[in-house]
């Protein structure tokens, strides 16, 4: 069997105004066709701590109010099962994948920083989306005309009003459109947390 091997990006981590989002590096491979088209979605809300003292992760602490905003909107996001533009600018490099946002999704605590970080991660976790709720101070929901199309998305704002990323809805369909207004609808077009 052949494989195709690559990486869409070595790792990207921003701090400092942009809060803190780390991406995992990707590799993607062909792949036999599976006889199996469901795919089972994991959320883990706590995990406990591995015995490896190499470990980085530990028992998620709990969510405070505006955390608890940050994680319900995304989760909404995860259980649509649509995919996302994710974009996330930083300080002289763009990062922009499509995917949909799981099917895992934990949160977990940080054992250096000791906060709150959601992780949204595809089914082998050869990509990983993080994100740390508490650096989440606005999210912004838009619906934004374009030459080519009607462009839903969420943006995450940190304290400066900078944005730390953006989840654009790449399915156009109208059963897709639909289920976003229905959120904006739900969320309003801003909730400052």
């Amino acid at each position: 069997m052949i494989q195709l091997t690559f990486y869409l990006l070595a790792s990207l981590s921003l701090f400092g105004a942009h809060g803190f989002i780390y991406l995992h590096p990707v590799r993607c491979r062909a792949a036999p066709p599976s006889s199996s088209s469901s795919l089972s979605t994991t959320i883990t809300r706590s995990m406990t701590t591995s015995t490896s003292s190499a470990d980085a992760h530990h028992r998620m602490g709990e969510l405070n109010e505006p955390e608890q905003k940050v994680f319900d909107l995304m989760k909404e996001l995860h259980d649509s099962n649509y995919k996302f533009r994710i974009v996330v600018v930083g300080n002289g490099a763009i990062l922009e994948t499509v995917s949909p946002l799981g099917p895992v999704t934990k949160v977990l605590q940080s054992a250096s920083t000791g906060t709150n970080l959601l992780t949204l991660a595809n089914e082998d976790q050869s990509f990983e989306f993080h994100l740390q709720l508490s650096q989440v101070s606005k999210m912004v929901l838009t619906s934004k005309e374009t030459p080519k199309r009607v462009m839903q998305s969420v943006r995450l704002l940190n304290a400066n009003g900078v944005s730390m990323c953006s989840l654009i809805l790449a399915d156009e369909s109208d059963a897709a459109i639909d289920w976003y207004m229905k959120l904006q609808d739900s969320y309003g077009t801003e909730v400052q947390l």
